[in-house]
Parts: structure tokens; C-alpha cells; sequence
């Protein structure tokens, strides 16, 4: 069994869901506290909301993924999960 769960994660707009943000570079990292432009409407989101979202989003794949583990290794063995 692959314990590993390996799934991207884009940031977002808040506004317009656009994952494009205006950045000086390719590399560029932004920093806590900073505000991202979005490259579609052009409004400014904070990072640290964008993370917390992501964040968010990674805890639900992964719950997702254990449940549905879960439900498989305990196949045929006449537990189920609700």
C-alpha cells in the first residue's frame, strides 16, 4: 500500500479563482504579510489567506484519501465505515 499522497496545490484568486498571479520572477517566493496581484482581474489577495486556504485544501485531499484507504484495506473483512 503507498502510504504517500502526492497532489498539487495552486493558489487562487479569492475574487476570480485565477490561479495567474503578477510576480517579479519565476523563482520569486512570496513572504508572509505580502499581497499578490492577481494576473486576471487584478485585484490584490494576501498571501496568508491564499495559504491558509491551500492549507485547507490539502487537509480535505488528505482526509479524502485516508477515508478511501480506510474503506479499502477493510474490504471484505465485514467492518464498514460510515
Amino acid at each position: 500500500m503507498d502510504d504517500e499522497i502526492n497532489e498539487k496545490i495552486s493558489l487562487y484568486c479569492v475574487f476570480c479563482k485565477s490561479t495567474s498571479f503578477v510576480v517579479p520572477s519565476d523563482d520569486y517566493q512570496p513572504q508572509p504579510g505580502e499581497m499578490l496581484t492577481c494576473g486576471n482581474c487584478g485585484r490584490e489577495n494576501d498571501y496568508d489567506s491564499l495559504m491558509r486556504l491551500a492549507k485547507e485544501r490539502a487537509l480535505q485531499i488528505a482526509e479524502e484519501k485516508m477515508s478511501k484507504m480506510l474503506k479499502d484495506a477493510l474490504k471484505g473483512t465485514g467492518f464498514k465505515i460510515r
